[in-house]
């Protein structure tokens, strides 16, 4: 018999801390079959039929007054992902502990490479060129393996698939430090350590969006983007401290010990999530990803090699076939997608294109700044350690009041204002190179601050207008952009940076008095600048992604919001600001009439 769900809103205690309006989930609020035959005899008036089914409506009323402590029901199947979305009552201090450690971890082992690689280069003896492939290896595997995490957390259970990745990280980081002395073993650590690595960072957002109450997500997100910078710069200063005083692969140890540490602690602070049965996964989806994202950077870094323009041109066109073939295989061809079409619309689009701007950006930019202040202004190591804190300090200083921002400002009105700041910034930053150390250290500080305040707006606003069955993608989709605009922006930056140097002549910086004559290292310079140059191209495509938004039905009273840009604007159909997902009433409306939950049969139900 054919069935159609009734979707009944429960109201949860209200704390003192609340107002007087309780928000209501609908994506995962229970629901009630009634025939359809009765439904059919309701709407042509069956006086028999009517009154069973007006009947059945107030018994749902009545349940809903005198039951408020039962959020989630089990007489329709869900995915295990939204039957877990109940509690939201881990205190924000242990949700932060378990969650922001995985941002701070990620940009230490990524900062770490970056720092030493002149150094890994000529201790592996290969070409710095090929030395970049331990980065991008990092990255790749963390765009295809965060592309099955969710369908994988559904399987096993989300808590279990963060463990398990925060320990396999822990352990093999770990080894790094005592097998990581050639080539091919580093590749293979590097590997199976990015595995872990995309499960627990693909996971981080979903787990703060389950533990956390939802008016301290956004603290525990702003705290999360905090710590990216401050793990680049506390490796940045350890890594070359360590680098250049004993080993280079010893960082790795105390990173997989900081690792393991919060791995242990995890296992009791993460609560225990249920699971799906019969999730498939989508094997073809994800080599057709992974090998898009390969070829396109290969071809970007390809300059730096001995490969000739046409095996170049030839790997940027199959790198945008994989690419659109993927669309087409996941939107229409395949029965298990990687990721639901459902979950795409312009707003998701808009937001994922801006995240990967923003990392392009960040870390493309941030990576110069240690070359620029050891190599060409001859600084210690410790030095600029030092002078990278300052980037950290500022970071924390001024996170609070980017994210007292979202709730007073509208994202895309921020957005627009930091991409054009930092774009003025890097001008300045990038032609006053040379005149003094004290400009780019600066400029690159304040290039910092903005890459904070967009990170922490983009996130805010993608995690928590989100559906909660949609939670998990958005976390998948985070991890990939994050990932590859990181790999984009140093990619785009290492090689503008290589060819000027090239046609500048600039001989081997590893050499000994490589800057003894002055024309070397005038034209060194002014391959940093070219270098950071190239990053204005994501900053100028971030304020045309934000021109593009749209706003919310939440945006209402924030300065920049526009009633014809909300009639624009494509939302979920669950959303929270939408009349799907969240509804808001007033206390007093707790106990819903028999007629509300009758005219519910006639209303779209987004399942």
């Amino acid at each position: 018999m054919k069935h159609i769900l009734i979707k009944k809103f429960i109201a949860s205690p209200m704390s003192s801390a609340c107002s007087s309006r309780v928000e209501f989930l609908g994506s995962g609020d229970e629901y009630v079959g009634i025939s359809q035959s009765a439904t059919n005899d309701l709407i042509s008036g069956h006086p028999h039929r009517c009154r069973d089914v007006i009947m059945q409506a107030e018994s749902l009323s009545a349940q809903a007054s005198t039951q408020p402590d039962t959020p989630w029901s089990t007489l329709a199947p869900r995915p295990a992902i939204v039957r877990a979305a109940a509690p939201h009552r881990t205190p924000i201090y242990l949700t932060a502990l378990v969650v922001v450690p995985c941002y701070l971890l990620y940009s230490m082992i990524s900062a770490s490479f970056s720092t030493n690689l002149p150094i890994i280069s000529s201790s592996l003896n290969i070409d710095i060129s090929q030395a970049q492939w331990i980065i991008h290896t990092e990255l790749i595997v963390c765009c295809g393996f965060s592309a099955i995490v969710p369908k994988l957390s559904e399987r096993l259970g989300l808590n279990r698939v963060f463990l398990a990745g925060a320990f396999l990280f822990a352990v093999v980081t770990f080894l790094m430090g005592f097998l990581g002395n050639s080539y091919a073993s580093i590749l293979v650590l590097r590997i199976i350590s990015s595995i872990g690595l995309a499960m627990m960072l693909s996971l981080a957002n979903t787990m703060a969006y389950f533990m956390s109450p939802r008016k301290d997500l956004s603290v525990v997100l702003t705290i999360s983007n905090v710590c990216t910078p401050i793990g680049q710069i506390l490796s940045s200063f350890l890594s070359g401290w360590i680098a250049y005083s004993s080993k280079w692969q010893y960082i790795y140890i105390l990173i997989g010990c900081l690792s393991a540490v919060h791995a242990a602690y995890s296992v009791v602070l993460c609560p225990n999530f249920p699971t799906t049965r019969g999730v498939k996964f989508d094997v073809v989806g994800t080599l057709l990803m992974v090998a898009s994202i390969t070829l396109l950077i290969f071809s970007l870094s390809a300059s730096t090699m001995t490969v000739p323009w046409w095996g170049v041109t030839i790997c940027f066109i199959l790198a945008i076939v994989f690419f659109v073939l993927f669309v087409f295989w996941n939107k229409q061809w395949c029965k298990n997608p990687l990721f639901p079409p459902t979950a795409f619309n312009k707003s998701v689009l808009l937001n994922m294109s801006a995240l990967c701007m923003i990392s392009a950006f960040g870390f493309g930019e941030r990576f110069f700044l240690p070359y620029t202040i050891v190599i060409f202004y001859n600084y210690s190591r410790l030095s600029n350690g030092g002078f990278l804190v300052i980037g950290g300090v500022l970071s924390i200083i001024f996170s609070p009041l980017f994210s007292l921002s979202t709730k007073r400002v509208v994202s895309r009105l921020v957005l627009m204002m930091l991409s054009l700041i930092s774009l003025l910034l890097v001008l300045i930053e990038a032609f006053f190179l040379q005149e003094s150390v004290a400009l780019p250290i600066v400029f690159s500080n304040l290039c910092l601050i903005c890459f904070i305040g967009c990170l922490i707006t983009v996130q805010t606003t993608a995690v928590i207008n989100t559906p909660v069955m949609y939670i998990s993608t958005l976390g998948s989709l985070n991890s990939i952009m994050l990932n590859f605009g990181h790999s984009l922006g140093v990619t785009t930056a290492v090689t503008t940076q290589n060819v000027v140097a090239k046609l500048g002549g600039v001989s081997n910086t590893n050499l000994p008095n490589w800057d003894a004559d002055p024309s070397a290292r005038t034209a060194y310079g002014l391959s940093l600048t070219f270098g950071i140059l190239s990053c204005i191209s994501f900053s100028i495509t971030l304020f045309l992604l934000a021109i593009f938004m749209g706003v919310l039905k939440s945006d209402r009273g924030k300065l920049g919001f526009s009633e014809r840009r909300l009639s624009k604007t494509k939302h979920f159909s669950e959303n929270i600001n939408n009349n799907g997902e969240m509804i808001e009433v007033q206390e007093s409306s707790i106990a819903f009439t028999s007629q509300q939950v009758i005219a519910s049969l006639f209303q779209p139900k987004f399942i």
